[in-house]
């Protein structure tokens, strides 16, 4: 499980969020733009501090003072942020790295990704010529195959073409409940939304709304 109680001021953005998501949800964050929805997640995952009070805790820790590669959250930005001096299996397997894994058994363990979704014909291309939905699949596999404790993805469906969208939203729908990892997704599109709901019926919506006096509030 992932719980979020947090305010979270920014020029322009005052926040204040509570909710769960429990082991193996999906649940989307949806809200217009300039509400926080990013900033949200950026603080979450650990990128941003929380310059206002706040806990976040996975599982049974609370990580709000614990480094990035520390708090078990995976994350995929609007932009992949991919290395460009790094190959495509480099990139894909950061945090496998990170977690000490041997470079044979790092690519043994991404390779079945990578069939899967269509990308060993681009194993060889520099990273800067690959396209947006080649990196945005790089994106998803470096931050899914070492099944953090919690993912947190931010309008992870662009670049994608409608055939990927289908068979990534099923992968990551099964992925979730099988290794009972909570996921919030931000979208503002309704049709993924109903891509999601058609592998998992229950998929819970987080409503990011301004209130009168300018603060933005979440609800469930």
């Amino acid at each position: 499980m992932i719980e979020c109680k947090m305010h979270v001021r920014r020029p322009h953005i005052d926040l204040q969020a509570s909710f769960q998501v429990r082991p193996g949800e999906i649940a989307v964050l949806q809200g217009e733009s300039g509400l926080g929805k990013t900033s949200l997640l950026r603080c979450m995952c650990g990128l941003d501090a929380i310059e206002a009070d706040g806990t976040i805790a996975v599982g049974e820790r609370e990580v709000s003072s614990t480094p990035v590669h520390k708090r078990g959250i995976g994350y995929v930005p609007q932009e992949p942020a991919l290395l460009p001096h790094f190959s495509l299996l480099e990139n894909a397997g950061l945090g496998l790295r990170a977690r000490g894994m041997k470079k044979m058994d790092r690519e043994s363990t991404l390779m079945p990704w990578i069939e899967k979704w269509h990308m060993v014909g681009s194993l060889q291309t520099p990273v800067n010529l690959l396209s947006g939905g080649e990196k945005q699949r790089v994106s998803w596999i470096r931050a899914m195959v070492w099944n953090p404790q919690a993912l947190l993805m931010d309008e992870p469906f662009d670049g994608l073409d409608q055939a990927l969208r289908e068979r990534m939203s099923k992968d990551l729908c099964e992925w979730a409940l099988e290794r009972g990892i909570p996921v919030v997704v931000v979208t503002h599109r309704t049709e993924e939304i109903d891509l999601l709901r058609k592998v998992r019926s229950q998929v819970s919506l987080l409503r990011l709304q301004k209130m009168d006096d300018g603060k933005t509030v979440l609800s469930s």
